[in-house]
């Protein structure tokens, strides 16, 4: 056991744990963690959300640790109309008319443990107030529900057989389903209101894995439905790869302040850690993508469609990971997709069919809980809409100066004006090719 609070404070941080507090909090905190094989979070051990909890919540105990800023956190990834287009053109399928036909879902909550043995009861006792309001060990992200529905397209009615092979989607799920503007009513009838969500005493935040779910379908899919933005689909968000970019930059720079010489006596200790890094906010002009907060040089892999073949299989071919390793021992993921991320923080491999949006889900939030027990502060880093003055994006395929719901949008042509922005685009692909070629003749 270190012995001064600077090897205390540099022991936690190697953690990945809090390294706030006295001497005294920090020992027994590094002590607890000591106590505890490596074992990936679950909810082994957790309160049960009953009545009585409940109660406490509504009469002023804390409803999340004190160093975060959401009581609740809707895990999202919806999926979408779409059609194959060929190389060298698919980056343009991210301006295709997309409408969303899957919404699923995911709610998580904070939960404390109960008391895992004896022994840590014992430590408890010593010093309960203080550990009570400093220690984050005791918090815990647990599932608390799922909502799940298909959505019925209102411009594209039929599924192209490539959507059906991406996603796992016929049309048959979606002859019953509703349309968008039905899904909102319900969701918010069903989900919200019953959970208390986007209310003071329970702050919520979406949670999506990239920004084109919030962003980008969502819009789309407002302007084809004639259906405004709701509210509760807007403001700040947590985009999850900008968040485990993050995580992932402060676990480098922990591992090179520690090879790095202690500083001399009496010198500032830093204390920061992977909770205490505030949020990464992407500015209103950075449209990029591609662009990841340094100093971690990250690929952004927005997951884009495969050529052909049953994409269920690319899940399946992730590698099962065995052994639950701490945040010093962890290696930055090659890339930013889920089942990139999953391995490199040793988590168990892709869970489901990918491109299957419940099940997208479901392992995004795998990744956000995991992200939580190793002491990262889930703070917003994105705005939707992100445009000045909260305008929506718009695409060439919509009519100039028609906006959902005040004029309604002729859908009859959309088709015309994405086929000929399509035309567009690869006419002046191919001029910048030839000039390209003749100046290196």
């Amino acid at each position: 056991m270190p012995s001064t609070v600077t090897d205390l404070r540099a022991a936690l941080a190697a953690l990945s744990l809090d390294s706030r507090g006295n001497k005294d909090t920090l020992k027994k905190r590094l002590l607890r963690a000591s106590k505890k094989s490596p074992s990936p979070p679950s909810q082994a051990g957790l309160v049960p959300e009953t009545e009585t909890t409940a109660t406490t919540k509504r009469q002023g105990r804390p409803r999340r640790p004190h160093d975060q800023q959401f009581d609740s956190f809707l895990v999202f990834d919806v999926e979408a109309t779409c059609e194959r287009i060929d190389e060298p053109w698919g980056k343009f399928a991210f301006a295709y008319p997309n409408e969303i036909i899957e919404w699923p879902v995911v709610l998580l909550q904070w939960q404390r443990s109960t008391v895992g043995s004896q022994d840590d009861q014992d430590d408890d006792d010593d010093d309960h107030d203080e550990f009570e309001e400093e220690d984050q060990d005791s918090w815990h992200l647990v599932q608390v529900d799922e909502f799940h529905s298909f959505v019925k397209p209102t411009w594209a009615n039929r599924l192209s057989s490539f959507c059906t092979e991406l996603t796992g989607i016929t049309q048959a799920d979606l002859e019953t389903a509703p349309t968008f503007s039905g899904l909102c009513d319900q969701f918010h009838r069903d989900f919200i209101q019953r959970h208390g969500l986007f209310t003071p005493d329970n702050r919520t935040v979406w949670v999506t894995d990239g920004p084109w779910d919030l962003r980008d379908f969502v819009a789309k899919t407002c302007y084809l439905s004639s259906t405004p933005r709701p509210a509760w689909l807007a403001g700040e968000i947590i985009d999850l790869r900008l968040l485990t970019s993050l995580f992932f930059a402060t676990v480098k720079k922990e591992k090179k302040k520690a090879r790095s010489p202690s500083p001399p006596s009496g010198a500032p200790v830093p204390t920061s850690t992977a909770a205490s890094v505030g949020p990464t906010t992407m500015t209103e002009n950075e449209q990029d993508d591609n662009v990841l907060p340094p100093p971690v040089p990250l690929v952004v892999d927005p997951t884009p469609a495969p050529p052909s073949g049953d994409v269920s299989s690319l899940a399946a071919s992730a590698t099962t990971t065995t052994d639950y390793l701490p945040s010093h021992l962890l290696t930055a993921p090659a890339t930013l997709s889920l089942p990139s991320v999953l391995a490199a923080l040793s988590l168990p491999a892709f869970q489901g069919r990918l491109h299957s949006g419940l099940a997208d889900a479901r392992n995004a939030s795998r990744i956000l809980i995991d992200l939580a027990a190793r002491g990262m502060s889930l703070a917003p880093n994105r705005r939707v809409p992100e445009s000045g003055r909260g305008r929506e994006r718009r695409w060439p395929w919509m009519e100039p100066g028609r906006r959902a719901p005040e004029n309604r949008v002729d859908l009859g042509t959309v088709q015309q004006r994405w086929e000929e922005y399509l035309r567009k685009e690869k006419v002046k692909e191919g001029q910048i090719a030839a000039l390209a070629a003749a100046a290196g003749q």
